[in-house]
């Protein structure tokens, strides 16, 4: 978080430039600037750290630095911080830039309103807090009413709310949080009916989406660590779990893993209509592998729709036993895609439609479905064309 303290600075200091550029002497008096000296401090080299790639051996001297949890490394940041802090506190004009930024800022944020099961729901920051806070209306014209606050999870704001999911029903909410920017999650349960927290509690999820099925849920979790190696202990052994409501996560269903591929990561989700349960697995941030399983058929295997990480393959939703997917598997750009399981391929149907432009075309970027209507984004981009393919 403190190096972001440098970022607007910079970008004021930008913004000071281009706009007094027409007059030279103004220009000359805002930038006139003293220069600070800044005195490093030495950052010890390990020179018996290296490792042997394909027979190239890589020195790694600084390797000793990613135990955060170390005496040593410690110490090394807090001398940086003296370092950092003592040249931010002698520019002349950091409080004045502080002021009008805080200024520019201070005004109501709204998110864009959605509804669940009967109620409306939409984000509002009031100008200056750390996080938005979630409000519900019973309709769109009745007085909103508070529901959940993050700004209250940690009295040192360093908690922060992140994936949420309201079951179909609309009348729980899962949520889950981050502590101190990791990755890890805890996810937690309001009743919105009572108001009341529910003891559900779910700990070691990481990369998680959360997927309503009935009265549960379905997660991504990793094996418990050591204590103190919460932080730097690899990602190994993701897998995919269901959780249902008033159970201990002791008991919950394993759904999907891959043992023999400790490095994949698994995510799932749930159609709108909960019918159909897709896991998507990953190895980097780009490509993966889709599987599905339709949850209306008792002990349904799952279905495999892509099973290599080429390209990428998101379940838009459902249409009765079609699945709406957006992908660039066939396509220059990103299309959608019809694909009726068991189908392996979303590419086995026919173009919907296909449009040619001789410089540049609109790329579907995503896509969602709200009752009747599939709603997608796009953007201009050089390529050849851009197509819907499908199967009716």
């Amino acid at each position: 978080m403190k190096p972001l303290l440098f970022f607007p600075v910079f970008i004021v200091v930008l913004c000071t430039m281009a706009c007094n550029s027409g007059d030279k002497q103004r220009n000359t008096q805002t930038m006139e600037f003293k220069k600070i000296p800044v005195t490093y401090p030495a950052t010890r080299k390990d020179t018996t750290v290296s490792d042997n790639y394909f027979g190239t051996k890589v020195n790694d001297p600084y390797r000793w630095l990613e135990d955060d949890q170390s005496a040593e490394t410690k110490d090394w940041v807090q001398k940086q911080n003296i370092v950092t802090f003592g040249y931010l506190g002698q520019i002349p004009y950091r409080e004045k830039i502080r002021k009008r930024l805080e200024q520019i800022w201070n005004y109501e944020k709204y998110g864009s309103p959605f509804k669940e099961g009967d109620k409306y729901y939409f984000f509002k920051n009031d100008g200056l807090q750390n996080q938005s806070v979630l409000y519900v209306q019973d309709n769109p014209d009745s007085e909103p009413k508070m529901l959940l606050d993050p700004n209250t999870f940690s009295a040192d704001g360093t908690t922060s709310l992140q994936e949420l999911d309201f079951s179909k029903d609309g009348r729980h909410l899962a949520y889950s949080i981050s502590k101190g920017g990791s990755d890890w999650r805890t996810i937690f349960v309001k009743d919105l009916q009572s108001g009341q927290m529910l003891p559900d509690q779910i700990e070691w999820a990481k990369f998680t989406n959360i997927a309503w099925k009935g009265d549960g849920f379905y997660y991504t979790r990793f094996p418990e660590t050591t204590e103190g190696a919460k932080l730097t202990a690899t990602n190994k052994f993701g897998a995919v779990y269901f959780h249902k409501l008033g159970t201990q996560q002791k008991d919950d269903l394993l759904v999907y893993n891959d043992k023999a591929n400790p490095d994949r990561s698994f995510g799932a989700a749930t159609t709108d209509d909960e019918r159909f349960l897709c896991v998507s697995g990953w190895e980097s941030t780009s490509g993966n592998m889709l599987f599905v399983k339709d949850l209306t058929v008792e002990k349904s295997a799952f279905i495999p729709i892509a099973t290599d990480f080429e390209h990428d393959f998101n379940v838009v939703d459902n249409n009765g036993d079609k699945l709406i997917i957006l992908t660039n598997s066939l396509l220059p750009t990103s299309g959608l895609s019809w694909s009726t399981p068991p189908i392996r391929s979303p590419g086995n149907g026919r173009f919907l439609s296909r449009k040619t432009a001789p410089t540049s075309c609109k790329v579907r970027q995503s896509a969602a479905t709200r009752s009747f209507a599939l709603i997608c984004t796009m953007r201009r981009a050089p390529c050849g064309y851009s197509t819907c393919r499908g199967n009716s």
